[in-house]
């Protein structure tokens, strides 16, 4: 990064490795508002990303981390602490409030001493020489912002570390939280200890980052209602996406009339794992019998017999060697492991409707990229309801608006009717609501509404 007397934008995540996955994707859409509203962007990302960066990357680049996944040790729903920890990593051993707190203490200090290669003080030590690695070639100046892509409780610790260690000028800084702090409507008494603990993990490192200014955001506004609770000031902002247009010849292959239903992403197991082979089965005797349905779906090499009912095997194996410039002549379409970006998003461009098995309770507050990808393209999409994907049907009109939500996943067959019965209808209000979709879910806009200056509308203003 060359140092620059303009104000820069220096975003930082240590997942982001390569080109592909929604790391990279929000890394880029930030990085392009940025530019968009006078800012100088700079960017700086796991080691691997220095050869795997797309050969015509234009934007200042480090890469100075050499850990990544620091969410393995946050007190929320998807790390694996269960206590507070100091800003070394170690756990915090201070409050001895009672005895059940200290033998917590005791028994997570234990657990530590067995995972050396992912130890929490190393992982934070890793991110520590990271980030001095970065202010040493940055150089920031009190003009320059910080920005944190993905944020949280356990990465904020290794950010006061940092700080401490290093001589930088007061900064403003921004953390965007991603992550559910908790995943149960009515938290068990062991849940509501470690949310809690989040938020004074946090409150700990606001107060320790001064005199840096934070900002803290999360990308849903159910989320950012989770962290207040626990008495966190946070701001809720529109993860940003963008409609990627494809040239692919996947895309509505001639001679194939049937409604093509893609499941994106690799499936885990809050994205319904579990549900693929009873969704595949339930449609086999109907929509396959008839050829008026294909499944589209990304799979793993290995342990894909799971998720695929024995009735279909040799359809899947036929799916594998099916060339992707060919109309599918299975029921079955079967996307690689390492999708490049370009692939990807040509496969989501040939969807007639996306379809989400997703557990409704682990997204009752989490924002899916792959929803806003869809629903940017036009493409229906049917959702679990109660839940953050439901409330964006809500937002756009209900049931039957731009598709579908379903309580019990029974009724997906019955809704795929609905949707070839009203195909024509649906799409054309999807693509109206798309146009919304890629003004609010857009980087430009997502920094603004982190209270980011249009540098360029006050300079115009200026002059």
């Amino acid at each position: 990064m060359d140092v620059q007397q303009t104000t820069r934008l220096l975003f930082i995540d240590d997942n982001l490795r390569d080109q592909g996955g929604h790391y990279f994707e929000l890394a880029t859409q930030l990085l392009d508002g940025a530019n968009q509203l006078g800012y100088a962007g700079a960017i700086a990302t796991h080691k691997s990303f220095a050869t795997h960066a797309p050969q015509n990357w234009q934007h200042d680049l480090q890469t100075p981390f050499n850990v990544r996944r620091m969410l393995r040790w946050s007190l929320g729903v998807d790390g694996a602490s269960t206590v507070e920890r100091d800003f070394d990593g170690a756990v915090l051993t201070g409050d001895r409030s009672s005895l059940g707190q200290t033998a917590r203490q005791y028994a997570a200090a234990l657990r530590d001493r067995t995972r050396l290669k992912h130890h929490p003080k190393e992982m934070v030590r890793l991110w520590v020489e990271g980030m001095k690695d970065l202010f040493k070639n940055a150089r920031p100046t009190i003009h320059d912002r910080l920005v944190l892509n993905t944020g949280d409780d356990f990465v904020m610790l290794a950010l006061v570390q940092a700080l401490r260690e290093t001589s930088v000028p007061p900064l403003p800084i921004h953390v965007i939280f991603h992550f559910s702090l908790c995943d149960q409507p009515t938290p068990s008494r062991n849940v509501q200890r470690r949310w809690e603990a989040w938020g004074n993990q946090v409150n700990r490192c606001l107060q320790a980052l001064v005199p840096h200014t934070v900002h803290l955001h999360a990308t849903t506004p159910g989320l950012a209602q989770q962290i207040q609770r626990v008495g966190v000031d946070v701001s809720a902002i529109s993860y940003p996406t963008r409609i990627h247009r494809s040239k692919s010849k996947l895309c509505k292959p001639n001679g194939s009339e049937r409604m093509r239903v893609v499941l994106a992403g690799l499936p885990r197991a809050e994205k319904g794992r579990g549900q693929i082979r009873s969704f595949l089965e339930s449609v086999a005797s109907t929509g396959f019998a008839d050829q008026r349905l294909l499944v589209s779906m990304q799979m793993p090499d290995k342990r894909w017999q799971r998720m695929v009912p024995a009735s279909l095997h040799n359809d899947y194996q036929n799916a594998k060697q099916q060339p992707n410039d060919q109309p599918p002549s299975c029921p079955l379409e079967v996307m690689t492991n390492n999708l490049s970006t370009a692939a990807y998003h040509d496969w989501l461009d040939s969807a007639d409707v996306g379809l989400f098995l997703y557990d409704p309770q682990r997204y009752a507050n989490r924002c899916s990229g792959v929803l806003l990808e869809m629903m940017i393209r036009g493409v229906p999409v049917i959702v679990p309801n109660q839940c953050w994907l439901a409330e964006q049907v809500e937002l756009a009109g209900g049931q039957g608006s731009i598709g579908w939500m379903y309580d019990q996943h029974s009724q997906i067959p019955d809704l795929l009717d609905r949707f070839l019965e009203e195909r024509e209808a649906v799409v054309q209000r999807c693509a109206q609501h798309a146009s919304l979709i890629a003004e609010r879910h857009c980087g430009r806009n997502a920094l603004l509404e982190m209270g980011i200056t249009d540098r360029l509308h006050t300079q115009s203003l200026v002059a």
